[in-house]
């Protein structure tokens, strides 16, 4: 939540919480995010990016080579 400037547990009732909050429950409820990224595991969604279900990870660069090895076609050209 750093990323969205909610760093402290004091800033979870602030607008911007809220904002990122009603952002991320609008893209569940639009379908633009599964369900089932919820209780997802960082390494079930590597697995669905490098097999192409999904089209986003977020990973550190320490995953680039795991992914050029493990991917059966390079992910980004599907």
């Amino acid at each position: 939540m750093n990323k969205y400037g909610i760093s402290e547990l004091s800033d979870l009732n602030s607008k911007e919480s809220i904002k990122v909050f009603e952002m991320f429950k609008d893209l569940y409820k639009k379908d633009l995010i599964p369900p089932e990224t919820i209780t997802m595991t960082h390494r079930e969604a590597l697995e669905q990016y490098m097999a192409g279900k999904i089209i986003f990870y977020q990973g550190g660069s320490n995953f680039l080579n795991m992914i050029r090895e493990n991917a059966p076609s390079p992910c980004w050209t599907k």
